[in-house]
């Protein structure tokens, strides 16, 4: 059953061997999550807990984060590239919180110079965020998040969403008269590859048209080096659909 209620801040961009800005080697890569692990940190110290390697953590040890224990993770890490050594496939890293109920992770999929790289901070469910964790769910540190996303890694594209926000998106302005489940799903595929995915903050890139005459009057508008974050109100965990349906509008998607 999907979890429709844990909240996730992501960041992804494609990268190019002409790129410049981007860490691609494991030294750069291990500097740069170094640094951006330190941002989190000062965000919120709850953030980044003794997060333990996805799949190494038999021992129960917390993962070494240092730069050198992260480049030691990195070089583990990196992706089979394909006979031809035509393009880097990258780095793939996953750490997760010691109580696994919390569902609280920071994964990296970086290194690439071909396909799509992403930088994805998953927070407690709310029934989970007791106490000091609470604060993790706010606007602040939701916001806080992303630009640190934006700013260390250099990402084209982000969000703060969660799947209930998501879902009812999939098949607006979709005739799905005749289709089959297997066309029915490219046709999904298809139209969602054209769009910005919306949540409760989102990066609109400058090349992406914003009428901003449509936005609903709760969106909060602020322009940052990647382009424009739009909020949709200071509570991350209770946008109305129907706000999401006028952002959505102002972008020219169906709705």
């Amino acid at each position: 059953m999907m979890d429709l209620h844990t909240p996730t801040v992501i960041g992804y961009w494609s990268d190019r061997s002409q790129s410049v800005g981007r860490p691609r080697s494991v030294d750069e890569l291990a500097a740069t999550t170094r640094a951006f692990l330190d941002t989190l940190t000062a965000i919120d110290p709850a953030l980044v807990p003794e997060l333990l390697l996805l799949g190494e953590h038999q021992s129960g040890r917390p993962a070494d984060l240092s730069i050198d224990g992260l480049r030691r993770i990195y070089q583990r890490r990196k992706r089979d590239d394909p006979p031809t050594g035509s393009y880097v496939s990258g780095y793939g890293v996953h750490f997760v919180h010691p109580d696994r109920r919390q569902r609280q992770s920071v994964s990296f999929s970086v290194g690439a110079t071909a396909g799509t790289n992403l930088v994805n901070v998953t927070l407690p469910r709310p029934e989970h965020a007791v106490g000091d964790a609470s604060e993790l769910l706010t606007a602040r540190v939701g916001d806080a998040v992303l630009k640190a996303i934006l700013d260390h890694w250099n990402a084209e594209n982000g969000r703060w969403s969660v799947s209930k926000y998501s879902r009812p998106q999939r098949e607006l302005g979709i005739d799905f008269t005749g289709l089959d489940a297997l066309d029915r799903q490219r046709a999904i595929n298809t139209r969602l590859a054209k769009e910005l995915k919306i949540g409760w903050e989102t990066l609109i890139p400058p090349h992406v048209p914003l009428d901003h005459t449509l936005l609903p009057a709760v969106a909060d508008t602020e322009t940052v080096t990647a382009g424009t974050l739009v909020r949709l109100g200071d509570a991350p965990l209770d946008v109305d659909l129907q706000d999401i349906l006028d952002l959505r509008r102002a972008l020219g998607y169906p709705t």
